[in-house]
């Protein structure tokens, strides 16, 4: 292998140590699995490019020859159900069978010289008896790309634009999806250069780049924006990663602790909905990344998660107020959601229950 390959190899195994991180991030575990198999396929897709590049065991080439298309079958469906899940948690139904299609497509056409043992694909290479256990459907690739293509785009069209319920969450969503639809596109690019006969198809080396891009922008992600863990540290996943690089020492970051409590019980900053990470490190006079940091480490929850901490109690203490009988929609807005509909999943979240129905055990106790 020479170094490139080298390179991605190397981005192959970091996309399995991501999905291994991702075992640990707390919330949505059904997201999370979504994810995992996602980046698994990244990580196997990369292996399967250097080993087909490289040739460095033709037994093993031999032995996973034709699952090429099998990522790509399950990349666009992996996506969405992660990115559907995560902004609306919908849980998985019958109908959801249809994402297996093209899964489906790809093993009808390979799926009988895959299950075949290693010595019997070795004698299907020497006599070359491939058609016998292959079903060639023409354009299986583009259908795929197409196929693939459609998924990044409509599920940021659906799910990702208009996403604003977690400022820290909606940045990465957008990051991953844009990232996705540059990754299709660059197959999309490669498809249409390789049918006009432009360039060989040993030459899809930029494809890989964009999915290192991605691998890339997903650790930065999981290692800079402490909600991709939602509210895990990195140093608790990784015991040799420590927030004292940062430069804040334990001193000056329980001084901020202490100064982020009183700016919250004194100004109640969180009654604006439209309050930042960058709100809280601007009053605390320090950098975006040092305030998630002292969020993370002593309340041991993301900046959204904190905020609605304090927007629930505040809440709470409206609902049971007996000088004032607010609607549940004023006390939502008063509390600083800025609609009813986060307002009910965050209540629900922190306390098990509906607004309406807290209010009414109160009154009944």
């Amino acid at each position: 292998m020479n170094f490139l390959e080298t390179l991605i190899l190397f981005f192959s195994f970091q996309a399995i140590l991501l999905a291994f991180l991702f075992l640990f991030k707390k919330g949505n575990k059904t997201a999370n699995k979504f994810f995992i198999f996602f980046l698994l396929l990244f990580a196997y897709n990369l292996f399967y490019n250097v080993l087909y590049w490289s040739h460095f065991s033709r037994d093993l080439l031999l032995g996973l020859l034709y699952t090429y298309h099998i990522p790509l079958s399950l990349y666009g469906a992996t996506f969405y159900l992660y990115i559907r899940r995560i902004t609306t948690r919908k849980p998985l139904a019958w109908k959801d069978l249809v994402h297996i299609l093209p899964i489906g497509y790809v093993l009808f056409q390979t799926g009988a010289y895959i299950i075949l043992p290693l010595t019997s694909k070795i004698e299907v290479y020497e006599t070359n008896a491939f058609s016998d256990y292959i079903v060639n459907l023409p354009y299986t690739y583009p259908i795929l790309i197409a196929i693939m293509t459609f998924y990044g785009i409509y599920t940021y069209f659906k799910f990702v634009r208009f996403y604003k319920n977690d400022p820290e969450l909606s940045i990465w969503l957008k990051t991953i999806s844009y990232s996705f639809i540059l990754f299709t596109l660059s197959h999309v690019i490669y498809c249409s250069l390789t049918m006009l006969s432009l360039i060989a198809i040993e030459f899809d080396y930029f494809i890989t780049f964009f999915m290192i891009l991605f691998i890339g922008l997903v650790c930065y992600f999981a290692f800079i924006y402490s909600s991709i863990f939602n509210g895990t540290a990195v140093e608790k996943v990784i015991p040799f990663v420590k927030y004292k690089r940062t430069g804040l020492s334990k001193e000056f970051s329980m001084e901020l602790r202490e100064k982020l409590l009183v700016i919250m019980d004194k100004e109640k900053p969180y009654c604006n909905p439209d309050i930042r990470l960058d709100t809280l490190a601007a009053r605390l006079d320090i950098s975006r990344h040092h305030a998630s940091q002292v969020i993370n480490e002593h309340f041991s929850v993301n900046f959204f998660d904190f905020i609605n901490e304090y927007r629930i109690r505040e809440a709470e203490r409206l609902l049971t107020s007996t000088k004032t009988q607010l609607s549940i929609t004023d006390i939502a807005f008063q509390s600083g959601f800025n609609n009813r509909v986060s307002f009910y999943k965050a209540f629900k979240k922190i306390e098990g229950t509906t607004p309406s129905a807290y209010r009414d055990h109160y009154v009944a106790s």
